[in-house]
């Protein structure tokens, strides 16, 4: 095996990003703040005070748990919060979104599947799942119109999808918290209908706007979900896969190899998912983010280059700046400049395979707010604008 495929260049991306960080708190005494990385800051994390994610008096440390063994009624209450119906899929209870990945790829692999279309962005672990199991993939990219501020799928990246029998995609848009058009939405119930396996990661989606509610009717959508991601409560959790009916003895005998049980914190996690505290406090984070996502909307109205998602409805949110493209910018280079000339760092689009015609793109998390993440969202727009007035 030669030496590149041993490592995962997305995660040498952020060792890079590491270093840098290193380099600036060696000169300043302390580390940028992030803006992008997946935990909430202490900060937002104090204003959550007081909502429980735990019922103390059902803790079993010491039982094994399967997906086989969650009661139906547990299961029943999950599937309907999510818009699932029991009698018409299959699911499987895994410890993680990644985990989930893994076990759906597998289970298609194991029926024939050998090649699928990626829409991206996409999580990362995606692609090395495929090349696992062998699935050749082709990578298709959203388009995004900044006149109009949407995305959408050209008749070009159409004509690819339609000469595969699968496609993968990700809801909300992948770092975006963007949801697909009622015209993408028509174009993807068309494919189903035409036999089309569709495999949606909605591990990110908030309660509501899962695309299951519109595309679970049919056999050949399969779905992902992990509700705890969607309010960034990232180790208290559980991830769910819902396919086809006849998946499910491929499920029950596979998860034994692929990730074995589950443990003490997912079956935590599904009681309080389906409990009124995960309700309420979704209804606070919500409050929260909404805050921070004003802040960011103020500071892009105030740019003349950055371009924001105003429709965007969770946790990540992304900026976009297509006047830096590849032409113009050497990104691994523009990464270590903003870390040391503004002390924050960022992870850029392209680790999820953001379109490259969408110029430096990269996310924000809204739930690392705090006064110092929105100086240094500010100090960064600033940044990145005086840098395009140069161009």
């Amino acid at each position: 095996m030669d030496d590149d495929e041993k490592w995962i260049p997305e995660l040498g991306l952020l060792g890079d990003i590491t270093a840098f960080c290193r380099e600036y708190e060696k000169k300043h005494g302390v580390y940028p703040i992030s803006l992008s990385e997946w935990d909430p800051s202490s900060y937002f994390k104090e204003a959550l005070v007081g909502f429980d994610l735990i019922d103390r008096g059902k803790e079993d440390f010491v039982t094994y748990l399967f997906s086989s063994t969650i009661s139906q009624d547990i299961k029943k209450r999950i599937c309907d919060k999510l818009g699932i119906s029991l009698k018409s899929k299959s699911t499987l209870f895994t410890p993680s979104g990644s985990a989930s990945i893994l076990n759906l790829i597998n289970c298609y692999a194991r029926n024939g599947i050998d090649k699928i279309v990626l829409l991206n962005p996409t999580y990362f672990t995606v692609k090395y799942a495929l090349n696992i199991y062998g699935i050749h993939f082709t990578d298709i990219y959203l388009k995004k119109d900044y006149e109009f501020g949407k995305f959408y799928i050209s008749e070009k990246d159409k004509k690819i999808i339609e000469q595969h029998s699968a496609l993968w995609l990700t809801n909300p848009i992948y770092c975006t918290s963007v949801f697909y058009d009622l015209e993408t939405i028509q174009y993807f119930e068309r494919l189903l209908d035409g036999g089309m396996e569709i495999l949606s990661d909605e591990s990110d989606c908030p309660i509501g706007m899962e695309l299951s509610r519109y595309l679970g009717k049919f056999e050949n959508f399969s779905g992902i979900y992990s509700p705890h991601k969607s309010i960034c409560v990232n180790a208290l959790k559980f991830s769910l896969i819902c396919s086809k009916l006849e998946h499910q003895p491929i499920f029950n005998h596979w998860s034994d190899v692929l990730y074995g049980c589950l443990s003490a914190s997912n079956r935590h996690a599904m009681l309080h998912f389906i409990s009124d505290n995960y309700d309420h406090y979704c209804q606070k984070f919500n409050t929260l983010i909404s805050d921070a996502k004003e802040y960011v909307i103020q500071c892009s109205a105030e740019s003349a280059y950055a371009h924001i998602d105003l429709e965007q409805s969770g946790y990540l949110m992304s900026v976009y700046f297509p006047c830096l493209s590849s032409n113009y910018t050497n990104e691994q280079q523009l990464l270590h400049d903003i870390i040391q000339q503004c002390g924050v760092y960022v992870i850029p689009g392209s680790r999820s395979k953001f379109d490259p015609d969408m110029g430096f793109t990269f996310r924000l998390n809204l739930a690392s707010d705090s006064p110092q993440f929105r100086t240094g969202v500010s100090s960064l727009i600033r940044y990145l604008d005086a840098i395009c007035a140069m161009l």
